[in-house]
């Protein structure tokens, strides 16, 4: 989570990912996509059954709807298939973005450690999650210390890209953190595949939110981009242009982290 999510690869000859980029099955923990390449990764295969007896689901959430906690306990989400927003409130009410979700990330991460923060969390578009109970997955790392080791080394990478992320975007202008926030989510969506295209299902309100920019700001940012031929608007989203996205942030701040 720099909290910059992803789905499956519906990809076409010409390079092009569609909405969704890795996306999580839908059975059980053993035959999950993203069990090997998001949160999950850290747990074996000798490990998976008991580890999926901790978690609940996979639910589904519609589109701009909140994700159901548990009735009872402390918990986490894990997205299996789908783009969602992590938000919370601050102090004069309003709430604010401060992630963006896609399939194999974990949210929010302060309920490993106990509080979360206030922190919820709202599909972007329809999302299949899971729960995991906190005090179960203690649990579990107490039978299995041997796991500690790697959970922590992922925490470790994820709290320094949180970290990256707040410093660089509270330096950057508006339009460089909005392709600082672009040129990270193309490159996660990407996952390593040599695309020149990706879609994102991000709208301009979510990304002014994020951004912290109204949305008429975003809107000109964003025009100013399909001017210079770094991405389209679609009924979709953004597409996004990565060559020459990846020159414009290079040229207009710090690499995504």
């Amino acid at each position: 989570m720099s909290y910059l999510n992803r789905p499956s690869f519906r990809m076409s000859g010409f390079g092009r990912a569609s909405l969704g980029s890795r996306e999580g099955g839908m059975s059980s923990c053993a035959t999950c996509a993203v069990r090997r390449t998001g949160f999950c990764r850290f747990v074996p295969d000798r490990h998976v059954s008991e580890y999926e007896s901790i978690r609940t689901g996979p639910k589904s959430a519609p589109a701009k709807s909140m994700l159901a906690p548990p009735r009872h306990g402390q918990h986490f989400y894990i997205v299996k298939q789908g783009w969602a927003a992590l938000f919370g409130m601050v102090p004069d009410g309003r709430t604010k973005i401060t992630g963006i979700l896609v399939a194999g990330d974990m949210a929010p991460l302060s309920s490993l450690f106990g509080a979360s923060a206030g922190l919820n969390v709202r599909a972007i578009t329809p999302v299949a999650y899971c729960t995991v109970d906190v005090a179960a997955f203690h649990r579990f790392l107490c039978r299995h210390p041997d796991l500690v080791d790697s959970l922590y080394d992922a925490i470790g990478q994820m709290l320094s890209r949180c970290e990256q992320m707040a410093v660089h975007l509270g330096a950057l202008t508006a339009k460089e953190a909005m392709l600082y926030l672009l040129h990270g989510l193309a490159g996660k969506v990407a996952s390593g595949a040599d695309l020149s295209e990706v879609t994102l299902p991000l709208r301009v309100k979510l990304l002014a939110e994020f951004v912290g920019v109204t949305p008429v700001h975003a809107g000109r940012l964003l025009n100013e981009l399909e001017e210079a031929q770094i991405l389209r608007r679609t009924e979709e989203g953004l597409v996004l242009y990565r060559p020459a996205l990846a020159r414009a942030a290079a040229a207009n701040g710090p690499a995504p982290v």
